[in-house]
């Protein structure tokens, strides 16, 4: 299995992962809101289905990659990867609020959130890294 693809794989398990965690209420909590505790309910359940979905179309897409034209799968890949690229701002940027306002509860929420920002990012420097001829993107030292 390729590199970029060992990485979409990673990205849509933390994806799943994440969107798990916000549906269960696993590892991430919202107590630091205090007695607004509990209203935030209905946005971090439609986020964690959103993100399971996403995950999940991810994990198919990569797996049917095989059956299907490259370019159409890559395609595919490619809009999935912008979703979740942009689904991951808004909870990142309240999670670094919270980190920020003194609320230790924030930094499990941040680091997830920036772990699967960071896959995401490797996966298209990778590509262009690709496409200037080497895996680093100078020149090709070999040949």
């Amino acid at each position: 299995m390729k590199s970029k693809s060992r990485l979409i794989l990673i990205a849509g398990l933390t994806s799943i992962f994440l969107g798990i965690a916000y549906l269960y209420g696993l590892i991430m909590g919202f107590q630091f809101l205090g007695s607004e505790a509990g209203s935030e309910q209905e946005v971090v359940q439609y986020w964690g289905k959103l993100s399971l979905g996403l995950g999940l179309t991810m994990l198919v897409t990569i797996s049917i990659r095989k059956k299907m034209r490259e370019q159409v799968n890559d395609g595919m890949l490619i809009l999935l990867l912008i979703l979740l690229f942009i689904v991951q701002l808004p909870p990142i940027a309240l999670w670094l609020l919270f980190f920020i306002l003194g609320s230790w509860s924030g930094i499990t929420g941040l680091i997830l959130h920036s772990l699967l920002l960071l896959i995401i990012v490797r996966i298209v420097t990778l590509g262009q890294a690709r496409e200037k001829g080497t895996e680093w993107g100078g020149p090709n030292p070999i040949s």
